[in-house]
């Protein structure tokens, strides 16, 4: 398949592409599923909307790739490219500790809900951990990112996808009236049937 500019052509990179949009998919169902309870679940899956349908984009913009060459060319030009690996250790850090804030917000945020959210609330941290290692050139990440028989550029974005596909969807929506759709049994409910009968035969 034809890449964009700065893009990756190769299966596995469309394949990626296409799991992110998938995903973002799905969170919009689920989106639209939990309007009818509780509304921070629903604006927790409109947020997760947004940023997957980015990262699928950026899968194939690379837009990391012309921003890691901008920040290396002005360290060279400064005079500090070569003494960089505290800095390039100090975004590492400072990326993984706000996954680890903004994963901790989350779930405080969802508290109640942690039970069916917490595959989602782990993979954004996967996906979160991979873009700060990723967008660092410490030849550490570098070889755990593409060295050995399964770097981690094939599964680590999968892997965090996955996660959030495996987030269970929430209870049934309710009906426009307000009144649930099925009774604990499973069986339909009519409004209009919901008085019980006398069992009494009438009077003569």
């Amino acid at each position: 398949m034809p890449a964009l500019p700065g893009g990756d052509p190769t299966i596995l990179g469309w394949i990626i592409t296409l799991a992110y949009a998938a995903t973002a998919w799905r969170c919009l169902r689920l989106r639209a599923r939990e309007r009818a309870g509780d509304r921070r679940v629903a604006r927790f899956y409109t947020v997760l909307t947004v940023l997957l349908a980015l990262l699928c984009l950026n899968t194939q913009l690379d837009l990391q790739t012309p921003l890691t060459a901008a920040v290396r060319d002005a360290a060279k030009a400064q005079g500090w490219y070569a003494a960089r690996r505290p800095v390039q250790v100090a975004a590492v850090v400072a990326g993984l500790a706000v996954v680890v804030v903004l994963g901790a917000l989350a779930a405080r945020a969802l508290r109640g809900h942690l039970g069916r959210l917490w595959p989602a609330i782990a993979g954004v941290a996967v996906l979160g951990a991979y873009a700060a290692l990723r967008t660092t050139s410490l030849h550490e990440v570098d070889a755990f990112m593409v060295g050995g028989p399964f770097p981690a550029k094939w599964w680590a974005e999968l892997l965090g996808l996955g996660l959030i596909a495996l987030a269970p969807a929430g209870p049934a929506q309710v009906s426009r009236g307000g009144a649930p759709r099925s009774d604990p049994s499973g069986s339909p409910r009519s409004p209009g049937r919901s008085r019980t009968r006398d069992p009494r035969p009438p009077r003569p």
